[in-house]
């Protein structure tokens, strides 16, 4: 026991050293740096996966914020722009109609949910950044119009921005500075997506956190979860890991292409232990 709070406590002080190399780790990172990361194609698994995480602390249309989008509603217009039955029996009693019913796009104010979104863009969430970045497009009238990113600073951007891929990050990581916002804007309902390697929180901090917080920790497949068990709040694991699977195409055609028969003189079959593809001997791939 003593040497892991050994461990531990190395841990933490290496932790807040500034970092020499940009790395994954629990380190202080660099200065700020704005950055772009290119969407992909939303996914509808994890979106909605998000989406029931957020529905359960938060309900949509209950915010306390409006934001402006433009629908079509119902106005009158001087001259007929489509059937009008009101119109067509005034005509048929010999009266003429000064206007007429119609539908045009207009100004329209959407509540909007109450739920924050705290989104590690640290360096060990690179690889997951252009789908979750993507799949909040689907549900962001359900939460709040600023996403609060954070590396070891918590930086509030537009969804909007967000949804362009930009971004602002130290590439290092600490938990702290998300509680800290937490309890100086008094938030009670937040959902925080990462990969768990945040650091230890403080317990100065989580005593401090609003008496009836609603916290969802959404981790990604590699997770680390003992940083986090101390935070209120239950956990789920998003499904990022169907990105890297292989399509069935070119998993069909790998399987394909063991079974085609050859004789042991051209053709070096591959076995699990050696790793090599169904391929002609060669001086590049004879000891493969």
């Amino acid at each position: 026991a003593g040497d892991t709070e050994v461990v531990r406590s190395l841990a933490e002080i290496v932790g807040k050293w500034p970092a020499f190399e940009p790395s994954g780790g629990r380190d202080r990172g660099f200065d700020l740096a704005e950055r772009f990361v290119e969407l992909s194609r939303p996914r509808t698994s994890i979106s909605r996966m998000i989406q029931k995480a957020v529905a359960k602390i938060a309900v949509h249309g209950c915010g306390p914020l409006h934001i402006v989008t433009t629908a079509d509603r119902q106005t009158l217009f001087p001259y007929p722009t489509v059937p009008d039955r009101r119109a067509a029996v005034m005509q048929s009693l010999g009266q003429s109609p000064v206007y007429f019913r119609g539908h045009a796009p207009g100004p329209c104010r959407e509540n909007v949910g109450q739920v924050h979104v705290y989104l590690d863009v640290s360096g060990s969430m690179d690889g997951y950044l252009e789908t979750i970045f993507s799949c909040l497009k689907p549900i962001q009238n359900r939460l709040y119009p600023l996403i609060h990113v954070f590396s070891t600073e918590v930086i509030d951007y537009p969804i909007g921005d967000i949804l362009q891929g930009r971004y602002t990050s130290t590439s290092g990581t600490d938990i702290n500075c998300v509680l800290e916002h937490i309890v100086k804007n008094k938030i009670k309902k937040a959902a925080i997506v990462t990969d768990g390697y945040v650091g230890k929180p403080s317990d100065l901090l989580i005593e401090q956190l609003p008496e009836r917080l609603n916290l969802v920790k959404l981790l990604t497949p590699d997770f680390h979860e003992d940083d986090l068990k101390d935070l209120p709040g239950s956990v789920q694991r998003l499904p990022l890991e169907e990105e890297n699977a292989m399509p069935w195409p070119m998993l069909s055609w790998a399987l394909f292409t063991r079974m085609i028969p050859a004789p042991w003189s051209e053709w070096k079959w591959p076995f699990p232990w050696t790793g090599c593809l169904l391929q002609a001997e060669s001086p590049q791939t004879k000891n493969c």
